[in-house]
């Protein structure tokens, strides 16, 4: 019997907070653009430097019963993937329309897939649950009130979300399967791209002027660049990370 108590305490958590589904919302601004002008696009690559971890798993997923990959560094012939690479500073002064496109961050197999997910404030993220076990979505901004907790059963489905505040690394975790880890970046702008497996990135439709550009892997840092887009093709971004 007392071993039940652990997971009974759990599932009321759970059931006390409840789903967090919105219906979104896009405040009145006015939008400010970049004047028309020939504009580039920025590419390159985020290379590992060393020899990356080796893989291994971190958990036995209940609905499926397979195991769990770590997904933490993920290196495939020296590229590093889950790199968020964004303009951090350069375009403060310009306002960008609103994506109403939904990104998608889908529970299977006790994965969050994908591992990061970069979008842009007010974008709406449909969060969905394709197991047949339950979850729960532990939302952590840093930011007031842009933290919550929410359960997703497998009736349930799917619920929706957006993040209205600039932020970055927000870690996504389930208190179900305390494995279960992905990262959420909300940039204000539409200049951002995450690298997949080949570790190569591309921004397109860059205005001309001077800009910082951001490279951030959850586990490994940051790191910046300042780079100028002029009339001429910009030469490829090499990013280099370590432990």
């Amino acid at each position: 019997m007392n071993r039940l108590i652990p997971t009974l305490i759990v599932l009321s958590v759970l059931s006390a907070c409840g789903a967090k589904d919105e219906t979104p919302v896009y405040p009145d601004r006015a939008v400010s653009l970049p004047s028309n002008g020939k504009t580039q696009t920025i590419s390159g690559s985020c290379k590992f430097i060393g020899t990356p971890p080796p893989p291994r798993d971190i958990g036995m997923c209940q609905g499926t019963g397979t195991p769990v990959a770590d997904q933490s560094i993920r290196v495939q012939d020296g590229q590093l993937q889950d790199v968020l690479i964004y303009v951090k500073q350069g375009l403060e002064k310009f306002t960008f329309p609103y994506n109403k496109e939904e990104a998608v961050i889908d529970q299977k197999g006790c994965v969050f897939k994908p591992h990061v997910l970069a979008v842009q404030t007010y974008q709406p993220i449909r969060i969905k649950n394709s197991d047949t076990v339950i979850h729960n979505v532990n939302f952590g901004s840093k930011l007031p009130g842009q933290a919550f907790v929410t359960t997703i059963t497998p009736s349930q489905g799917s619920i929706v979300h957006q993040v209205r505040q600039s932020e970055t690394n927000i870690s996504v975790t389930c208190d179900v399967h305390a494995y279960m880890l992905m990262y959420v970046h909300a940039i204000p702008h539409p200049f951002f791209a995450t690298t997949g497996s080949d570790g190569t990135f591309s921004i397109e439709n860059l205005p001309k002027g001077n800009y910082a550009i951001e490279a951030i892997h959850p586990q490994l840092g940051k790191q910046s660049k300042m780079i100028t887009i002029d009339d001429e093709t910009p030469k490829p971004l090499i990013f280099e990370f370590q432990r």
